[in-house]
């Protein structure tokens, strides 16, 4: 068998002949030679560090997509009602997720933002109940001035009721009666004893002549429905509601 010779010039980095083989080159047989990188010991430990690198940026990337896609706690969720506002009354409902605890406690905050003097806030609630979302009555035992402590036998979400008498036109109490009303947050919602970072809302039903709600709190799905990102932004957040005199200027190119 005749081979034309044929001269090839390789100039890769620490190369080997790895195989040859007989071809055919234009109806010529021909003696390939392939070659391929020394697998030094060295190259070898870089090829794991850069696989075990790219795994490592691969899982680092994920568990930041789990925890950005993490479920944001169920809101503790309040409804505020004026059935008769001449008598100094709002009804609070607060709907608390019960999340398969067999008990939870309730707490009232002590001070207002502004006025950091211990208050007794929690002498003007009263008529404190709880059910289940079947209606059942729960068991609620007052647990220390301002905590309540609420049996829920496991149940998904427990619905505290309770009356706010106020009558203190004040930065840091209530004011309630047959025209308008002015409502602080520390004097009127109860939120879960070391779960204040949680978000609330806030769903106002006033009276039919009141067409006005004024609050800092953002507003959240229907009318008259408002969200705080936590228990601290919801006492810092007053509301009057009422039919106010609202009158706006420009400040920075942003309405005010």
């Amino acid at each position: 068998m005749l081979f034309r010779s044929v001269w090839l010039h390789a100039d890769f980095f620490q190369t080997r002949v790895s195989q040859t083989t007989v071809d055919e080159l234009a109806g010529h047989p021909v003696l390939v030679f392939r070659t391929g990188p020394d697998q030094t010991w060295q190259s070898m430990a870089k090829g794991v560090i850069d696989f075990l690198g790219s795994l490592a940026l691969l899982l680092a990337t994920l568990l930041m997509t789990i925890s950005a896609n993490a479920q944001t706690p169920a809101p503790i969720r309040h409804t505020l009602r004026f059935p008769s506002p001449q008598s100094h009354i709002v009804d609070v409902s607060t709907v608390v997720p019960g999340e398969g605890r067999t008990d939870i406690e309730l707490m009232m905050a002590v001070w207002t933002p502004g006025s950091y003097l211990i208050r007794e806030y929690e002498r003007n609630v009263e008529g404190v109940s709880a059910v289940d979302p079947g209606g059942r009555t729960l068991q609620v035992t007052k647990s220390a001035k301002n905590r309540w402590r609420i049996a829920t036998g496991g149940a998904s979400a427990v619905t505290l009721s309770y009356r706010v008498y106020g009558r203190e036109m004040t930065p840091r109490n209530n004011w309630i009666d047959a025209s308008f009303a002015i409502i602080n947050g520390a004097p009127t919602y109860m939120t879960l004893v070391g779960d204040t970072a949680r978000p609330h809302e806030v769903i106002v039903e006033p009276p039919p002549s009141w067409k006005t709600v004024v609050t800092p709190l953002a507003e959240a799905g229907p009318s008259r429905t408002f969200r705080a990102a936590s228990f601290d932004e919801l006492v810092d957040s007053p509301m009057l509601l009422g039919n106010p005199d609202r009158k706006s200027t420009r400040l920075n190119s942003s309405h005010t």
